[in-house]
């Protein structure tokens, strides 16, 4: 009879018993590695978000940069209105006042309307013909330029390019900061050299460009942003809620916004609208007939109309790419003028003491609104008003 081997059947029993992965295990393995998968994307998907808006936050330093340049310049700017020598000194500061602020205006243009709405106070010398302010003539033929060219085509050799029915206007603030800076010079450099390429796009495909952010959506721009303050917080009310704050018009309304003890969020770390603590700076005489107007609201906190320095908003959508800035009268289609009075902020020049009016309050559906008031998709975006620079 034939033996086998002991090592050789020790080594069948062991073959015997060694086990095989059952599916649980299996299943179990999986799901580990999933997790592991999946905790690597999102670190990368957060390292990815964090870089873009680093890359975003230097965009907006820059931008913020070149644009206060130009805004501290109106400081010391000789104003081309013509003042009758026998005009009284504080009459005299109101045509300057007006005059700088339709400057601003022209040379600092927000919307399409600024660069089709020729001047109102600033006039040739010696005449009542508009003053066509060199700066505004060049915005208007780049801008001009840039749509015929986009809209030229074989078969249309010679578009009709007006820019009140070709400019689309629903991100016209990034299109007017474009031609901005396009004209701008930074010693040797233009000021679109200071941003790559693949950071100048044209989104809305209208034949203007936009600077773009990290996220690719438009950088926007607001000249004038006396909204731009406080956002409404959890209980949804400005102040306090179901509180007459101010002690007028009722409760929870615009003036009460920013209130102490409220939770109202700031979203600003450069507009204050104490007027005592920071006043118009372009306005030192304080001619602004705001200033007089005896409003009821005007306390130590919450000065009211009070002139307060406005600093120009630019602004990007931020991670959730809403933009959640007021910065129009009318949104609803069907109720809009025409095109070429689209988001014309400056409309109401006959109802105001000044045509170009920095504080406007005006009525969106039936409530107050200023532009530039943000609601809660606007609390992730970057701005330079929180940057740390002013």
């Amino acid at each position: 009879m034939i033996q086998t081997p002991k090592r050789h059947l020790s080594s069948r029993r062991t073959q015997h018993h060694r086990r095989s992965f059952t599916l649980f295990e299996l299943m179990v393995v999986v799901v580990i590695i999933s997790i592991i998968a999946t905790m690597t994307l999102f670190t990368l998907f957060g390292v990815m978000e964090n870089a873009k808006e680093a890359r975003t936050r230097s965009q907006i330093a820059k931008l913020h940069e070149l644009i206060m340049t130009k805004w501290e310049s109106y400081r010391t700017r000789a104003i081309p209105v013509v003042i009758p020598a026998t005009a009284l000194p504080r009459v005299a500061a109101q045509q300057r006042l007006a005059g700088m602020r339709e400057l601003m205006r022209m040379e600092l243009p927000e919307r399409k309307t600024d660069l089709i709405d020729s001047a109102v106070i600033l006039v040739k010398p010696g005449s009542s013909s508009p003053l066509q302010v060199s700066l505004w003539r060049t915005y208007r033929r780049k801008a001009g330029a840039l749509v015929k060219a986009k809209h030229t085509t074989p078969t249309n050799p010679t578009p009709d390019w007006k820019l009140c029915d070709t400019w689309t206007p629903e991100l016209q603030g990034a299109e007017c900061l474009y031609l901005i800076v396009s004209v701008m010079r930074d010693g040797d450099s233009n000021g679109l050299d200071f941003f790559k390429e693949s950071e100048i796009q044209d989104t809305d495909d209208d034949g203007i460009p936009e600077i773009v952010d990290g996220w690719g959506r438009p950088i926007e721009f607001l000249r004038w942003a006396p909204g731009f303050v406080a956002v409404r917080g959890n209980d949804g009310a400005w102040g306090v809620l179901n509180v007459d704050d101010d002690g007028v018009n009722g409760t929870d309304d615009l003036g009460e916004r920013g209130w102490p003890n409220s939770d109202d969020e700031l979203v600003s770390d450069i507009h204050d609208r104490d007027a005592s603590k920071s006043p118009d700076p372009f306005d030192p005489l304080k001619v602004d007939p705001r200033w007089g107007d005896n409003d009821p609201n005007n306390n130590p906190y919450n000065p009211s109309n009070d002139p307060f320095a406005l600093y120009p908003v630019i602004y990007s959508a931020g991670r959730d790419q809403l933009y959640g800035i007021s910065t129009d009268y009318d949104t609803d289609p069907n109720t809009q003028p025409p095109p070429c009075q689209n988001y014309d902020r400056f409309r109401y020049s006959t109802d105001s003491q000044f045509p170009n009016d920095p504080y406007h309050v005006f009525t969106l559906g039936g409530a107050q609104s200023m532009f530039g008031l943000p609601d809660k998709n606007g609390i992730d975006n970057i701005t330079n008003h929180a940057l740390g620079v002013n």
